[in-house]
C-alpha cells in the first residue's frame, strides 16, 4: 500500500475540480453555474450524504439540457466536491492506523477512477460509480476485497426463517449489522489469503466499535452446494463458518442466479443438465466470534515469523 496524505489526495481532487469547472465554462456559463449550486448543496450539508450524492447525479441524468460529456463532467465535479467538503470539514476521522490507511489507499482509487474512466462508467450510473461515491461519503467502509455498510437486516428475511430470528437474538437484535459487498477495485487479492486479509481489517474495525453487533453476507457464494460445482470457491463460506457463524436459506434473487452462472462454462453446463441451481444463503458473524478468530490468525502468523 502506498504512503499516500489525505493532504495530497485533497490536492488531486482539487486540481480536478478546478480542471471540470475550468472545461464546463468553456462550454457553458450557465453549466458552471450549475456545478457551484450543486456544490453549495453539498456544502451547506443536504446533499453530503451518499443519498444526498446519488440523487443529484440521478438529476443530472435524468436531465434533457446536458449533453453526454456535461453529464460525466458534473457528475465527477460532485464526486470531487464531496471529498474536499468532507476532508476540510474533518469528516474523514482516523479509527485504527491500518483502516485508515486502507481509506486513503481506497479514496485515491476515486480519484483514478474519476481520472482515467470512460464517459459510461458515469453516465450509465455503474455500480462502481455508486461504490466510489459510497467510500466518498463515508457510508462504505473499505477493507480491500470488501466494502462494508452499516444496515438492518431486513424484516422480509427474519420473518422467513426462524432459525434466523432465534440466533439475531443471541447477537442482540437486527440492527447495527454490516452487509458486505466485493469491491471489484481488489479483485486482483481475490484468494484465501485476500480475503483472511480483508477479515482482519474488519475485525479491527468492529474492535473499535463495539456497538456493531457482526456482518452479514447474502449471496450464492455461501450455497453449500458450492462444495460440489466450485470448491475452490467454499473458502469464502468456510472460513466463517468454522469460526462461529451460522448460515440461513433466503430467497434466491435474480442476481444470485445470473452472477452464479454468468462467470463460469461448468456452472453454466451443470444447470443446463439440471445438476445445478443457484441458491441464496445469508451468513451472519457476530462481532465477538470475528475478533476472537482474529486473535488467532494474528497469534499464527506472529508465532510462525518467532
Amino acid at each position: 500500500m502506498q504512503n499516500i496524505t489525505l493532504e495530497y489526495i485533497v490536492s488531486l481532487f482539487s486540481a480536478s475540480y478546478d480542471a471540470i469547472f475550468k472545461e464546463l465554462s468553456t462550454i457553458c456559463n450557465e453549466h458552471t453555474a450549475t456545478l457551484s449550486s450543486f456544490s453549495q448543496k453539498i456544502l451547506h450539508g443536504k446533499f453530503k450524504s451518499y443519498y444526498g450524492v446519488q440523487n443529484i447525479i440521478d438529476e443530472i441524468l435524468k436531465s434533457n439540457t446536458y449533453s453526454p460529456r456535461e453529464k460525466e463532467l458534473l457528475i465527477k465535479g460532485m464526486i470531487c466536491y464531496v471529498v474536499i467538503e468532507n476532508a476540510n470539514s474533518g469528516e474523514y476521522k482516523k479509527i485504527t492506523n491500518n483502516i485508515y490507511a486502507q481509506f486513503i489507499d481506497r479514496l485515491h482509487i476515486v480519484f483514478k477512477n474519476v481520472e482515467n474512466r470512460e464517459q459510461e462508467y458515469f453516465i450509465r450510473c455503474h455500480d462502481r460509480l455508486l461504490k466510489d461515491v459510497g467510500v466518498a461519503t463515508k457510508k462504505l467502509i473499505s477493507c480491500r476485497l470488501l466494502l462494508f455498510d452499516l444496515t438492518a437486516i431486513p424484516r422480509r428475511y427474519i420473518l422467513s426463517s426462524p432459525k434466523l430470528i432465534l440466533f439475531l437474538v443471541t447477537m442482540g437484535g437486527y440492527t447495527n449489522i454490516l452487509e458486505d459487498h466485493l469491491d471489484d477495485e481488489y479483485l486482483a487479492e481475490f484468494s484465501e489469503k485476500g480475503w483472511e486479509h480483508s477479515h482482519l481489517l474488519l475485525a479491527e474495525y468492529l474492535q473499535a466499535h463495539p456497538s456493531i453487533r457482526g456482518m452479514s453476507a447474502k449471496s450464492w457464494f455461501y450455497d453449500p452446494e458450492l462444495k460440489r460445482v466450485t470448491p475452490h470457491l467454499t473458502f469464502l463460506a468456510d472460513m466463517r463458518l468454522q469460526n462461529g457463524a451460522k448460515r440461513f436459506k433466503m430467497e434466491t434473487s435474480q442476481s444470485d442466479f445470473s452472477n452464479a452462472l454468468a462467470k463460469s462454462k461448468s456452472r453454466r453446463a451443470l444447470w443446463e443438465k439440471g445438476q445445478y441451481t443457484p441458491q441464496g444463503y445469508m451468513l451472519l458473524w457476530p462481532a465477538k466470534d470475528v475478533i476472537s478468530w482474529a486473535k488467532k490468525v494474528v497469534t499464527k502468523h506472529e508465532q510462525a515469523q518467532a
